[in-house]
């Protein structure tokens, strides 16, 4: 044999027993394929509509939270995440994250970015963090299609994937920058329902596995794992109750619930006991039930007999095990909700960390079982995304799919294979949880996905033989025809393909509206969506100058909303969170935005050592979501925790007329929003309406007044651009200010007639012991009347200072003698209860002493002689001296000359009360009164009719003194007097003899400097 017969025969071998097979590539699976990506590519491009012309930034709320845990575990490692207690948040108490956070998406987030590092390629987290829901929507389109195409057909999955692709319940939440626990979440529930129902078909352990370890994933990341585990326990339970059980059944779901249990127990919020909760045992009960099923088919338990007379167990038991396993199952529900009904299950007050008999149960997961305990959680009734859903949400959500969902369920109901009826199962729960919570309808998305595809091929369905039917070619008049009805098919083709078209159009015009972030807000007109204010970049310049002009741990209080935006973006610490998992903390807060008096709410924010606080004010625009719309949910959280201890929306708001009351204009939300908010164009006219005026309410102003006021209290140190954002710093000097009382007497006085007690006169010496101006607003009385036997209170009108300011502020560390006048009976060793209250303060800010009634001392007043004077140009000056032991205070009329003058157009020098020794300088104008004064004349000047106390004529004295008229001073001379006293100094003197409008005339003094001089005045004593 030659080598080339060699070469040949070698060549025959390897063609007989290796040879490449040859692939059928249909048109189909080629459209099949193309299609699938072209609708994977359409729902890449609707979700990253956001990014453009926008900064890439995170959405909403938890995002923000979520990407502080991505970057934490970058920083730290994984292990790190298990022992995170965050002391920066929830402040004092801190949050303990693995306890009250989900690893899933984190820890995907950081394994993505990790291995981007890892393989060179320059990404920054935050792009990862905004780009990763995205592409998770995306996977969930391709997870749909499989499961399409695994309970139905490629046709199914298609559809399905194009419905997932464009539907706004699954879009908003996977739109870029939402990076959030549903991007995995809705995935991971694709993959159990997929893996499920491929186990089920085959019996497939493998299968059942995967689906195990997707049920476990989801567990790591989102609450909805509840939802899913009670989801494949009522399937199993239904199976068993219309006899359709199998041993695929069992191994399925064992596979599926077993491992996806063993993984949500390391899951360290939900923790190892939770198989021993509620939650836990509902699908470890039926796991125990379908054990039982298969146990008594394999076994007849022939073994086990009663007595003869009975015959077997199971030939006695087992034709009505159905009918008694369903008393069973209703005992158990009427059980439950008896239970539920009582109380016991979960009290309200404790929805939302539940310590009832079964309070296992989550306050979020059992108000979507009972949407009507909701409208008693205010905490959670006060979020738009939990609140029930309204027919038109449902259009919103899902498009087309409203009207296709019901030929789908009618297709699942007519088939009735195993996975139809899970699929069913998931469709009407999540029907029933998104109708009871909006945010929910993105569990719907799914169902509704699926069960439209089915009902969408149902409607196309009789038009496709017409429709691809080929032409008739008749003989007798040789042509071709057409069928007729191919233009029905044309035209129902053709509209479908419109409300595809239209469901996507829509789906981009909601995704364009929906596409920026809530850290740049946008205002749109309601009417014509036009927007009115934005994108504005007040957050962030706002959080930026928190950030960089704050000291570094500096604690934050604001409404809770905001509270991961505090931390991550203003990098500052929080008292409460978007976490909600302290509903006492955040009532605390809502109290403190609703105080009418500010330095209560000054106290509350100590108890959290808070440094500022800042509120979002909206502009008046519902669309921008302010703290102004808020309000309500602050007094209502406050009062479902405090009770009584804080007033009602009532007292706030007339809900009949729907406007405000007067105290309303008084708290700390309204006057925090609403100050210079005149300065910002548009606003004016959505001030809230007053109902004492029927207009707008007053606008709060930073007054300049020295004593305690809001601003003075907390003081404004920013407003962002347009005021969106208004940061406040606490000024707790205000709570270290306060008073003191020394020295106090309380006197009763007599008629000089009849010496009847009638009036009494109270003096107080008051001293300022805080940091700020203070000023005294009243003083109250508290005693026993003797003479009605009842306990009397009451404020005095009647307030005089030692001193002639006319004003009742005290600075620090002054002394004030204050005395006022009781028109009240005081009885001698009577106890009276004095209170001395400041303008601005609460109640508790004041001062109290107890006094005895005392008889008063002697009084004496006279007028010095040798100290008074009058001249010829019209002035006369009278100094009248207290001699006694008790105070007076001086106060009527008196006459000179007969001419009538009172002490109120007088001039006095010092106080009107002149206590023990004091004097008293009264200047009389004479031209005033039309008197002609010539030197040398004696004029007679007669306090006639000088009350020592006010309000009360029955204490009079009248003091009489002669005073001879001198000539009018000479006018003021030039320099008189020119003395070098040192080198570098003048002294330069002038006296003046000219009539002084206040008292004696006066000598000046002036010394000059080589560079500099100074003024002094001293009173000049002739």
């Amino acid at each position: 044999m030659t080598i080339r017969d060699s070469l040949r025969s070698f060549y025959s071998f390897l063609r007989r027993y290796i040879h490449s097979p040859r692939m059928e590539i249909s048109r189909a699976n080629v459209l099949g394929v193309v299609g699938l990506l072209v609708i994977c590519i359409i729902a890449l491009m609707i979700r990253l509509l956001p990014t453009i012309g926008f900064q890439l930034l995170v959405r909403a709320f938890d995002p923000w939270f979520n990407l502080r845990e991505t970057q934490y575990i970058i920083e730290n490692g994984f292990a790190a995440w298990f022992g995170w207690y965050d002391t920066t948040t929830w402040v004092p108490f801190g949050r303990n994250i693995p306890q009250s956070a989900y690893p899933g998406i984190p820890f995907t987030t950081a394994l993505i970015f990790l291995a981007f590092q890892a393989v060179g390629v320059p990404v920054d987290l935050m792009t990862v963090a905004v780009l990763f829901p995205a592409f998770m929507g995306v996977m969930g389109v391709l997870a749909i299609y499989a499961l399409g195409v695994e309970v139905s057909s490629k046709e199914v999955g298609l559809l399905a994937a194009f419905f997932m692709a464009i539907i706004p319940a699954y879009t908003q939440r996977t739109i870029a920058g939402f990076f959030d626990n549903e991007a995995i979440g809705i995935v991971a529930i694709l993959l159990v329902l997929f893996f499920f129902a491929r186990a089920l078909r085959k019996g497939s352990i493998a299968s059942a596995i995967l689906g195990g370890l997707s049920l476990g994933y989801l567990s790591a990341s989102w609450s909805v794992y509840l939802y899913m585990f009670q989801i494949l326990a009522i399937f199993g339970l239904v199976m068993v109750l219309i006899r359709r059980y199998s041993r695929r059944l069992l191994i399925t779901y064992s596979g599926v619930v077993i491992t996806g249990m063993a993984i949500a127990v390391c899951v360290p919020r939900i923790g190892p006991d939770w198989p021993t909760a509620t939650t836990g045992l509902i699908p470890l009960g039926v796991f125990g039930i379908l054990l039982l099923v298969e146990l008594s088919r394999s076994y007849r338990l022939t073994d086990l007999r009663f007595p003869s007379s009975f015959g077997t167990l199971s030939t006695r038991l087992q034709p009505y095990f159905t009918y008694i396993f369903g008393a069973m199952c209703a005992f158990i529900v009427v059980g439950l909700g008896y239970l539920f009904q009582s109380g016991l299950f979960l009290s309200v007050a404790t929805a939302q960390q539940g310590t009832g008999f079964l309070g296992d149960i989550a306050g979020k997961f059992y108000t979507v079982i009972d949407p009507l305990i909701r409208q008693n959680a205010f905490l959670l009734a006060s979020v738009g995304e939990h609140l029930p859903a309204p027919w038109a949400t449902f259009w919103f959500n899902l498009s087309i799919l409203v009207l296709l969902l019901p030929f789908g369920f009618y297709i699942a109901f007519r088939r009735e294979r195993e996975v139809d009826i899970l699929l069913i199962i998931f469709a009407l729960t999540a029907l029933y949880f998104s109708g009871s919570m909006i945010r929910l309808a993105l569990i719907l998305a799914p169902a509704a996905a699926i069960l439209g595809a089915y009902g969408l091929l149902m409607a196309i369905r009789p038009f496709r033989p017409i429709f691809w039917q080929r032409p008739i070619m008749t003989r007798r008049r040789r042509r071709i025809t057409p069928p007729t009805s191919r233009s029905f098919a044309t035209v129902a083709y053709l509209f479908v393909i419109i409300l595809l078209l239209s469901a996507t159009i829509t789906s981009i015009d909601m995704t364009n509206q929906m596409g920026s972030p809530e850290l740049i807000p946008a205002a749109r007109d309601a009417r014509t969506g036009d927007i009115q204010w934005g994108p504005a970049q007040d957050y962030l310049e706002a959080f930026s100058w928190m950030r960089h002009h704050t000291p570094p741990g500096s604690t934050m209080v604001s409404w809770w909303d905001y509270g991961y935006w505090t931390r991550q973006v203003g990098d500052r610490h929080t008292v409460v969170d978007n976490a909600t998992i302290n509903k006492t903390q955040i009532a605390w807060v809502g109290r403190m935005f609703m105080e009418t008096d500010p330095v209560e709410a000054l106290r509350i924010c100590r108890r959290w050592n808070v440094d500022y606080v800042f509120v979002h004010f909206g502009l008046g625009q519902p669309g921008l979501s302010g703290d102004e719309g808020k309000w309500q949910w602050m007094i209502r959280i406050a009062g479902e925790v405090f009770g009584d201890q804080v007033p009602s929306e009532d007292y706030f708001w007339n809900d009949t007329t729907g406007q405000y009351k007067a105290p309303y204009f008084r708290s700390m939300i309204y006057n925090m929003l609403w100050l210079n908010s005149s300065e910002i164009q548009g606003v004016a006219e959505s001030r809230p309406v007053d109902e004492a005026t029927g207009q707008p309410g007053p606008l709060p102003s930073q007054a300049t007044d020295p004593g305690i006021t809001i601003f003075s209290i907390f003081e404004p140190v920013y407003f962002s651009q347009i005021q969106m954002m208004k940061i406040y710093k606490c000024n707790y000097t205000w709570l270290d200010s306060g008073i003191e009382i020394g020295g106090a007497s309380v006197y009763p006085h007599y008629n000089d007639t009849n010496l009847i007690e009638h009036f009494s006169s109270i003096t107080l010496e008051v001293r300022n012991t805080g940091s700020y101006t203070v000023e005294v607003d009243s003083v109250g009385i508290d005693y026993w009347d003797w003479s009605i036997g009842e306990y009397r209170s009451g404020a005095i009108p009647s307030l005089f200072l030692s001193t002639n300011t006319g004003s009742l502020r005290i600075e620090p560390g002054e002394n004030i003698i204050l005395s006022a006048g009781a028109n009240y009976y005081f009885t001698v060793d009577t106890d009276i209860n004095v209170t001395v209250n400041l303008v601005g303060y609460t109640p508790d800010l004041k001062a109290s002493v107890t006094v005895p009634v005392r008889n008063p001392p002697a009084y004496n007043l006279t007028a010095l002689a040798t100290k008074s004077y009058a001249y010829d140009n019209g002035t006369i000056y009278v100094e009248l001296e207290n001699m006694g032991a008790g105070y007076l205070i001086v106060d009527k009329q008196g006459l000179v000359d007969d001419k009538t003058f009172f002490l109120s157009d007088a001039i006095l020098t010092g106080g009107r009360v002149l206590f023990a020794g004091e004097t008293l300088g009264v200047t009389i104008n004479a031209t005033a009164l039309d008197l002609d004064l010539v030197a040398g004349d004696d004029i007679m000047v007669l306090f006639h009719y000088m009350s020592l106390m006010p309000t009360y004529d029955g204490l009079n004295v009248s003091i009489t003194l002669p005073i001879q008229v001198a000539p009018s001073p000479p006018t003021p001379s030039d320099i008189s007097l020119q003395d070098q006293i040192t080198e570098d100094a003048t002294l330069i003197t002038t006296s003046t003899r000219r009539p002084l409008d206040y008292g004696p005339p006066l000598l000046f003094l002036v010394v000059f400097f080589e560079s500099s001089s100074f003024f002094i005045a001293r009173r000049y004593e002739p």
